[in-house]
């Protein structure tokens, strides 16, 4: 017999693929099953991200309460957040996608009846161990990725002396851990979990439409997805799918509508760390629901939203509506009257006049009065940027400078008119603006809490919740009153409006909404009213600036922002 080249199979059969080529078929479904749940992965690698790298995200888990038991009930309420509202949709928007077959066959609608069983049933055997693993392994995942937020706190810039905020971490990363089994219980167990809470609540309309059909084995869970249009267990198991998913849909709607007409009271109820599920479940989640309808119908409706969005979406911005103008514009005060400002001249004469009617050293000519009095030195005080500890920092600053000059004065003079002009970039910017509003509140007072040697009431009249300063029980060992003021006016929860407007607001940047930028001022404004029963801080910034027939000098304020190109 000639030698062809090549080798007879034996009669056992011709040998399978390499373990090189099964691994790599492995890698390959494993890429093509995370390719069809995207959306759910986007989750959680956003997720890390956010946490990762973002110092405020890190922040939030310092927060503890001043009684233990609220700060238990705090952090339990965020990982049952946590739970219900980013691991158990991301568990259950891939699933749902994975259930229809048509991810399999790039919809093999005229392929041939026995061709297509074949078919299908090749996929069902090789896709349904992944099919089942990799939702459950998405949805546990989450949990060591919200465990990636305290251990990035834990490396920050945390004293090492600080034994209570340590142990908080360490706590917060342990329970992070331990909620991965349990939720991987939870994915095993969760038909009949969820069928004896509808049977709990079956008076409820949605509990009670998540009861299974008759006849239906809710405690078994199948191989794999039904892959005939036409399996009879297939509405059974669309209702799994239903009545898995309904309650998070129902709550995750209404977080959504409720950001949109309320959005501060939003932020008031889920303030700081129970807001970050929300944030990342809401924006994707509305992109998963074009994707599902892409795979349930079998037609490109994600692509084709996208781009007559692309393509429609230029046209509105030509329109010159109010309707549909640019959120990010600033907005504009109309008043009945311009406000007249003060020339240079006659704020340096005006504030000459409030410090004794002095004269600076050049403007000594003889002959004068011996008893007349030179002008104290102009403080002119200048804040940089660095967001709200900037803000925080250059507050305590100007409240510590007035504390101890009301304490060295013994009264004879008013620190605040010695100040000529304040300049803030940025968090400086919000610390001069809140310390001007304070003033303003101040000279409306008519009591209060009096600085040391002052009549300068303090217009703050009560604590602020995440003040550092409100653990004191007692008074004594607070530091003064200007100085504990000025901290609590900047130490408001202003990151969690900002949250709800990146994740439901910013979306778009034409409507008829406001953007972060205004939900951030309002937040600023809301706060002052709470401490100082005051709407001084939301009156226009030139109500602020000293006036010809004013009785008292206001310090001038020059505020500028940052801009990044």
């Amino acid at each position: 017999m000639a030698d062809t080249g090549t080798t007879a199979p034996s009669a056992r059969g011709s040998p399978g693929p390499s373990w090189l080529c099964r691994l790599w078929r492995q890698v390959i479904d494993l890429s093509r099953v995370l390719w069809v749940c995207r959306l759910s992965v986007l989750s959680v690698v956003f997720g890390a991200i956010l946490l990762g790298a973002a110092d405020q995200a890190q922040d939030l888990f310092f927060e503890s309460k001043g009684d233990i038991w609220e700060t238990i009930v705090y952090w339990a309420l965020f990982f049952v957040l946590v739970f219900l509202f980013w691991a158990v949709p991301v568990h259950y928007m891939a699933r749902a996608i994975l259930y229809f077959e048509h991810w399999l066959t790039a919809c093999p609608h005229g392929t041939d009846a026995g061709a297509r069983e074949n078919l299908f049933n090749d996929a069902k055997e090789r896709f349904a161990g992944k099919v089942r693993a990799v939702p459950r392994a998405l949805g546990m995942a989450v949990f060591p990725v919200a465990a990636i937020g305290p251990f990035m706190a834990l490396r920050g810039q945390l004293p090492s002396d600080d034994a209570y905020t340590q142990t908080q971490l360490w706590i917060l990363i342990a329970i992070c851990l331990a909620c991965i089994p349990v939720f991987h219980l939870y994915a095993r167990k969760r038909r009949p979990l969820i069928a004896y809470f509808a049977r709990l609540f079956s008076n409820v309309p949605v509990a009670r439409s998540a009861l299974p059909s008759k006849g239906h084995d809710s405690e078994r869970s199948p191989a794999f997805i039904p892959l005939r249009t036409d399996a009879p267990d297939r509405g059974n198991r669309l209702g799994l799918l239903r009545r898995g998913f309904a309650i998070p849909i129902i709550v995750l709607f209404a977080v959504v509508l409720t950001g949109w007409i309320y959005p501060l009271d939003l932020a008031e109820q889920l303030p700081r760390a129970l807001f970050i599920p929300f944030v990342l479940t809401v924006p994707f989640y509305f992109l998963w629901l074009l994707v599902y309808l892409s795979h349930r119908f079998c037609a490109p409706i994600t692509a084709v939203t996208l781009t007559l969005l692309a393509l429609l979406w230029p046209q509105l911005e030509r329109l010159n509506s109010p309707a549909f103008r640019t959120i990010h514009d600033v907005r504009e005060i109309v008043r009945p009257e311009p406000a007249a400002r003060l020339t240079f001249d006659q704020a340096l004469s005006k504030w000459k006049q409030e410090n004794g009617d002095c004269l600076f050293a050049r403007e000594q000519l003889f002959p004068i009065e011996l008893t007349r009095l030179t002008c104290p030195p102009p403080i002119i005080l200048a804040i940089a940027g660095g967001a709200s500890r900037s803000g925080f920092y250059g507050a305590t600053v100007i409240g510590e400078m007035l504390d101890r000059a009301y304490r060295d004065l013994d009264g004879k003079n008013d620190p605040v008119t010695q100040i000529f002009a304040i300049s803030g970039v940025s968090g400086g910017s919000f610390a001069a603006a809140t310390f001007a509003a304070a003033i303003a509140a101040s000279n409306e007072m008519k009591n209060g809490t009096l600085s040391q040697a002052s009549n300068r009431p303090v217009p703050c009249t009560t604590d602020a919740p995440l003040w550092f300063g409100s653990r004191r029980t007692d008074h004594s060992q607070r530091e003064g009153p200007w100085r504990d003021c000025l901290q609590k006016l900047t130490s408001g929860d202003y990151l969690t409006p900002v949250f709800v407007g990146i994740s439901l607001r910013d979306i778009s940047s034409r409507g008829w909404w406001h953007d972060r930028g205004a939900l951030l001022e309002k937040a600023w404004e809301r706060h002052f009213t709470n401490i100082t029963n005051s709407d001084a801080f939301a009156r226009p910034y030139l109500s602020f600036a000293p006036k010809v027939g004013d009785a008292a000098w206001t310090p001038l304020l020059f505020l500028n922002g940052t801009s990044v190109h």
